[in-house]
Order: C-alpha cells, then structure tokens, then sequence
C-alpha cells in the first residue's frame, strides 16, 4: 500500500492533533514526520504546546519537535520580585507590569542542563534586559548560575540578539537599556563568550545603550552586525 499524502499547507492550517501525527507515524518515513513537525510548529496557533503534545504522543516524534522547540529561544532576564504585579500610576493611566517571564527563562535552563542534548538544537537566542536605573535584584528569584551554564554550551548558536524588552506604556515604550546596568554581572563573561561562539554570524542589538565595543573585538567570525537604536561605546585603551 502507498500512502499519499498532500504536503499543502492548506492541510496544516486545521493543525493536526497529536494523536493523529502519532498513527501518521506508524506508517511515515522519518523525513516525513520531520517535514509535518516543521509545518505544525510555523502554522500553529500555539505551537509549544501542540509540539509537546507531539513530545507525549509518541517516542519517534521526540527528536523532531524538540528540535523545533529548542530552534529559537527568548531569554527574560526580568526578576519577578520587581515586575510581576507591580502597579504603575501616571497621567495616563495605571498599568499593570506583569511579566512573569523569568520563570520560563529558568525553565529553559533547566531543560538545557539535564538534558545536554537539547543544546545543539538551539540556532537562535534573544536576551531581554529591562531598563531600569539600578541593576536587577535576582536574589529571590535566583537561578543565573542554571542560566549561564546552559547559554554557555549552546555552541551551534548562530544568531544572537540583545533588546530591551518590550513595555507597551507610551511613557515607557522608547527606554533603553544599559548593558552595564541591566545585564546581570554572572552573565557578562558568558555573553562575551557567546558573542565569540565559532559559529555566530549574525549579532543584533535593538534599544540597547553602552554596549561595551571591546566585546566585538572578540567576535571576528560575524558576518552581520544589526543596530536598532543602540550605540556601541569604545574604549581607546582596548582599540
């Protein structure tokens, strides 16, 4: 028996549910399953979590969505203890700054360090820093050494990217972040060898203020270097 099947991304716009990508895989070669994790994980509407389904349904789909998972990665270094429910009144309105995205940070963290593997998955990172006048306090929330130590081996990496993350407050929208400030001190070494990671090509900086020149000294193998209102400060002693 021949079992043809239409790889149209019509077919892929009612995602199919894991249960049915799991009796497609008992009778579709591998190359095929890889192609139909790919097309779930750009069409879904939710894919983390049809992808983790696709994780449960069956062993052989495993490899896959993983490695559509892992592919790129956002990295919120925002400490809950200063964000999450905190309440801003001004003349326009009170607004609420809820990001509880650290949580999902160290959650990634943890599944990079024991499960050493996931490591080579991950192609692109995004780190966001908040702007804030004084450094970020992690002491309740704790875990940058989980942190560094997993962005540490992600030695495939080839795309980084350092912004300030987003804050839809028309008072807020247009600050920038220091990287002397808001990059958390038990990052920095593990950034600059992330920056010097053999296969980086492409590094982006979006709402990005002082960014230390002497790290691109340490970074010839980029091919692009992407500027989004940020500056790049120099120090003449490292030139």
């Amino acid at each position: 028996m021949i079992l043809s099947l239409p790889l149209d991304r019509t077919v892929f716009k009612s995602v199919l549910p894991a249960t049915t990508i799991f009796s497609m895989s008992l009778s579709l070669s591998d190359d095929l399953l890889e192609l139909i994790i790919e097309e779930l994980g750009l069409l879904s509407s939710s894919p983390s979590q049809d992808l983790l389904s696709c994780c449960l349904a069956a062993k052989c789909l495993i490899p896959h969505s993983q490695k559509v998972l892992f592919r790129s990665v956002d990295v919120a270094l925002v400490p809950t203890s200063l964000w999450k429910g905190r309440v801003l009144r001004t003349r326009n309105g009170t607004i609420v700054l809820d990001y509880d995205l650290y949580p999902k940070t160290l959650g990634f963290a943890r599944a990079i360090n024991s499960s050493p593997h996931l490591a080579q998955y991950v192609r692109k990172v995004a780190i966001e820093i908040p702007w804030s006048e004084s450094p970020p306090d992690f002491t309740e929330d704790g875990g940058l050494d989980d942190v560094a130590r997993a962005l540490a081996v992600l030695n495939g990496l080839n795309d980084l990217k350092l912004c300030t993350i987003l804050n839809k407050h028309p008072m807020m929208r247009y600050k920038r972040a220091s990287y002397a400030v808001s990059m958390p001190s038990q990052l920095k070494d593990v950034f600059a060898l992330m920056l010097g990671g053999q296969q980086l090509r492409q590094f982006s900086l979006k709402d990005v203020s002082d960014f230390p020149g002497d790290l691109m000294l340490g970074a010839p193998q980029l091919e692009n270097l992407h500027l989004d209102r940020s500056d790049i400060t120099w120090d003449e002693k490292a030139v």
